[in-house]
């Protein structure tokens, strides 16, 4: 969405005053709600809907307008909220009062610049222009940096007020000539944001502040000639001038050849080089998606003279239409996610090269960037004096402040070749979605991408710089593999990123930003070294996870049958509860795939039918009497063959045999001979154990015990109830009793 300006007629100045002081008081009571960004800038001041700015024609949602009042014209604002919803990096606003620090540390790490900036040795000071709304030079990160304001008012009026004379100056009284240049639209802070980008990647750089107030779409027309005649006279006075701007103008009403003509003039001196912001929301752009004026000019008059130049032809890289590049003095800049899952990828809905000139040349972090904000105002009631805000008016200073700090470096530099190196050390994240080998891939990458991403490591000579001596360039880490380049094992997991990376050439793959690339349970270095895939959550496919394997089983996840019994590890586990490092769980001497599928025997039991045997013997035993292999399985599953009340162990052990019930054939059962004391190894029947009178036989016949004389404990012999006509199994059958049986 859009944040735009539409002028109301002349007539509007001739309200009755009364109006106007309520316009007034609805001006202050909305502002302290809603708050407007630089001219290509999302702004997420906490708890303030973001919105986009630009001086042009009311073009969006009129559903919430406000009025503003500036010096020369009343005109309308259009308020349509805009959530960019990227990044993470969030200051800390509980504390209150200034913060410790205005850097963006993903930001200044994702470029390399948080280690760039204090391992160069700067011997100039660069000067970084800032045509935007007033800085805030109070401050206090910026104080001491802003050496100059420059005011432009309506009537293309402008003067210089030096560091000296700022000291004496306060922007937030209202009698101070500054106030009206910080105070319209409630102390918005565009200006004093880019500001703050600039400063903290070129610490060193000295800060013009080149002030503009809110105007209506004509009054721009003067303000910009204006600030370009004063940078024409401005220039001789410094080695060369880094000028940022934010910012996006209505061509439509401007004079376009001779602004134009002037932007070329200056470029051409090899004095001024010009960084601007390509625009946001291309839906919404009055490009109709194309680069917003005046960043279209980064591709003009490259191939003209005096542009045409051979020193300042930018090596190894083609334009969109495939010709050579040259400085032209003008960058045109949009943004990329420095941190999260986009990195290193632009906003699809952002403006691009649509018309395939080769207006869009670098890439830069546009994405929640913290940066300073005004000391002073009502959209941050902490007084943090910060902001974090995104868009393409924050990848601008960025792409500024890296030219200013590599022109730090030397007594004098032409812009042209600040420019050539900017673009010529340019290159794409690994995220970037296009392959620059296809050339219909290549065109589309440059239209959407332009030359690429803004490269300081290889700009400053560090592209061999390792800082956690993993073996991987920084440059490598931070835009192949997205890793940490401090930290040899990002993910600390067991391997460092490189080995990572190396078994990622050998088909593995790992992330060496993920400990657990295959999210089994086990880190990757400790599947490494188990010699597991750390890819596949079950290496050998046995359906065990790999953790499950090595801390619960302790199989081995690299085999799918560990004790090499015919059965899988899983199967052993999960299905029949035998033991996956024995062949013979039960140590019966069956391995355990042939009692399941052969024997039919238990491979957790030793002695399945809980006979006294082990299965193995048992079978041999069987086999041994003459029965078939099946049979000898079968009763290998009998605890009783014979049916006589003893196990076959114990008539094998005692010599009796377990398939006939009745061993010395006297027509007792064997196992109704031991639980009598009879001998089921000898006929004796027709002995008397007991001595009652009865045969042995007659008793099992008869169903009394043939060891007990008295079977029913009645006191009378089993003989003599029998003979005398009572009942021996009943201890009431007796004399004085119930009766006779």
């Amino acid at each position: 969405m859009i944040y735009r300006f539409s002028h109301r007629k002349r007539r509007e100045q001739k309200r009755h005053s009364t109006v106007f002081l309520l316009c007034c008081l609805f001006l202050f009571s909305i502002t302290s709600l809603l708050v407007s960004n630089g001219p290509c800038a999302a702004s997420s001041v906490q708890g303030v809907a973001e919105v986009l700015f630009c001086s042009e024609h009311l073009f969006v949602l009129p559903e919430k307008e406000v009025w503003l009042f500036s010096q020369d014209s009343l005109v309308c604002a259009s308020f349509s909220p805009f959530k960019a919803g990227v990044g993470q990096e969030i200051p800390d606003w509980s504390s209150g009062g200034p913060l410790d620090s205005y850097e963006d540390t993903s930001m200044l790490s994702y470029l390399g610049l948080d280690y760039i900036r204090t391992n160069i040795n700067p011997s100039v000071t660069p000067t970084v222009v800032i045509f935007d709304q007033l800085v805030d030079y109070t401050h206090p990160a910026l104080k001491p940096v802003v050496d100059m304001v420059v005011t432009i008012d309506n009537n293309g009026d402008y003067k210089d007020y030096h560091k000296a004379q700022l000291n004496y100056m306060d922007p937030y009284n209202i009698s101070d000539p500054l106030y009206a240049y910080l105070h319209h639209q409630n102390f918005y802070g565009h200006g004093t944001h880019v500001a703050g980008i600039v400063h903290q990647i070129a610490p060193n750089a000295s800060i013009i502040s080149v002030a503009h107030k809110s105007l209506p779409p004509w009054g721009y027309n003067t303000v910009v000639h204006a600030f370009l005649d004063w940078l024409d006279g401005a220039k001789d006075s410094y080695g060369s001038l880094i000028v940022s701007i934010s910012e996006g103008w209505n061509s439509d009403q401007l004079d376009i050849p001779g602004i134009s003509s002037k932007f070329r003039a200056l470029a051409a001196s090899g004095k001024v080089l010009f960084v601007l912001a390509a625009g946001n929301e291309a839906a919404n752009e009055p490009t109709n998606g194309d680069l917003i004026y005046p960043a279209e000019l980064a591709n003009d008059w490259h191939r003209q003279e005096p542009f045409r130049d051979e020193r300042y032809c930018v090596a190894d890289k083609v334009d969109i239409d495939g010709g050579p590049i040259y400085a032209n003095g003008i960058l045109s800049v949009s943004s990329v996610y420095d941190e999260g899952v986009n990195t290193g990828k632009r906003k699809d809905s952002y403006v691009y090269d649509k018309d395939a000139d080769g207006d869009l040349q670098l890439m830069a972090p546009g994405f929640d960037i913290l940066s300073t904000f005004p000391v002073n105002n009502s959209i941050n009631p902490d007084r943090t004096y910060s902001a974090v805000m995104s868009g393409t008016s924050m990848a601008t200073p960025i792409v500024a402040g890296i030219a200013a700090l590599y022109s730090s470096l030397y007594l004098q530099i032409s812009t042209f070749a600040v420019e050539r190196d900017l673009l010529q050390t340019a290159h794409y994240d690994a995220n970037v979605p296009y392959d620059p080998t296809i050339e219909v891939e290549r065109i589309e990458l440059q239209k959407r991408y332009g030359l690429g991403m803004i490269n300081p490591f290889e700009l400053f000579g560090f592209e061999s710089l390792d800082r956690d001596n993993d073996g991987l360039f920084d440059t490598l880490e931070l835009y192949k593999y997205h890793t940490n380049p401090r930290t040899a094992d990002s993910d600390n997991d067991g391997l460092t990123d490189k080995e990572e990376v190396l078994l990622w050439q050998d088909g593995f793959q790992t992330d060496p930003n993920n400990p657990d690339s295959d999210s089994d349970g086990l880190l990757d270095g400790e599947e490494f070294s188990y010699g597991c895939n750390p890819l596949t959550p079950d290496t050998d496919g046995d359906g065990l996870t790999d953790y499950c394997e090595i801390t619960s089983s302790n199989t081995d996840p690299t085999k799918v049958d560990t004790d090499a019994d015919s059965l899988t590890d899983y199967d052993e586990c999960e299905v029949y509860s035998t033991n996956p490092l024995l062949k013979d769980t039960d140590g019966d001497n069956w391995e355990d795939a042939y009692e399941l599928f052969t024997t039919g025997t238990s491979p957790i039991k030793s002695d399945t039918d809980a006979d006294g045997l082990l299965d193995s013997s048992e079978f041999s035993i069987w086999r041994s009497l003459g029965y078939s292999y099946s049979t000898s399985y079968s009763y290998c599953l009998k605890k009783d063959v014979d049916n006589d009340g003893l196990s076959d162990g114990y008539e094998y052990n005692h010599g009796l045999k377990p398939d006939d019930s009745d061993t010395d054939n006297d027509g007792m059962p064997d196992g109704y001979e031991v639980a009598h004391g009879l001998n089921p190894k000898v006929n004796d029947a027709n002995l008397d154990k007991d001595g009652d009178g009865l045969t042995n036989h007659y008793e099992y016949q008869l169903g009394t015990e043939p060891d007990n004389s008295d079977t029913d404990g009645d006191g009378y012999s089993d003989s003599w109830e029998l003979a005398n006509g009572y009942n021996p199994l009943d201890a009431t059958s007796k004399p004085g009793g119930i009766g006779f049986w």
